[in-house]
């Protein structure tokens, strides 16, 4: 006769659904940033994208800062329907002053902020 210990109607931790929106965004972040100067050629820039097969690209101020945000909408309503020279500047196509959270806040956060700032396009 063998002896079983008694089952557990508890999960294991680890298998305990999680809320996703509960999550911190540190936890959420799969790699850093792609980045590259406001002052980089806008050609650069999207060569960087490109190579990085990302969406966006943070660009920085002289200090290595955060100064901007660009992305596949920027590209879309800046450069190609703007008839843009991608010689210049990225600081001339770029979003300025990019909002940004705490790693630790909670995913929610970031939903109701993206929901809050999100112009229509």
């Amino acid at each position: 006769m063998t002896h079983s210990a008694p089952l557990s109607t508890t999960p294991p931790p680890e298998t305990v659904p999680v809320d996703p929106l509960a999550t911190p965004l540190s936890s959420l972040v799969r790699r850093g940033p792609v980045v590259c100067s406001q002052d980089s050629a806008v050609r650069e820039a999207l060569e960087i994208m490109r190579r990085e097969n990302v969406g966006s690209i943070l660009l920085t101020d002289d200090q290595g800062g955060p100064a901007g945000m660009f992305t596949l909408k920027d590209l879309r309503d800046r450069v190609a329907l703007g008839a843009c020279d991608i010689a210049q500047p990225m600081r001339r196509v770029m979003t300025p002053n990019p909002f940004s959270l705490p790693a630790d806040a909670p995913a929610f956060e970031a939903a109701l902020a993206m929901a809050r700032n999100n112009s229509p396009g």
